[in-house]
């Protein structure tokens, strides 16, 4: 018998659907994680980026979830990376890369 996974890692939607995140249509993306261990998800589905707490309840802890093309808006942001302390979005839509502290 195989372990299951914490539901806080398990994918990246099991992730947003706790937290209603993924509410409407579409759904997550891409997950990646912080040196500290929080969880960055991007919900492309709607337009936002969601970063949820390291520890075991994976709380809700900050998003970035209007939709448009100025700095901090998204139109489908499909891929992101933690690097250098730093958080890269691909917004697709838009044709860029967003960079946040």
């Amino acid at each position: 018998m195989g372990q299951q996974a914490p539901q806080h890692v398990h994918c990246g939607r099991r992730v947003c659907e706790a937290h209603r995140c993924g509410r409407a249509g579409g759904g997550p993306c891409d997950v990646d994680f912080t040196a500290d261990g929080r969880i960055i998800v991007a919900d492309c589905g709607n337009h936002r980026v969601c970063i949820f707490a390291a520890d075991a309840a994976a709380a809700l802890a900050k998003t970035w979830d209007t939709y448009g093309v100025s700095d901090g808006q998204f139109e489908y942001p499909t891929a992101l990376a933690v690097s250098g302390g730093k958080l890269l979005v691909l917004d697709a839509y838009t044709a860029r890369v967003q960079v946040f502290d």
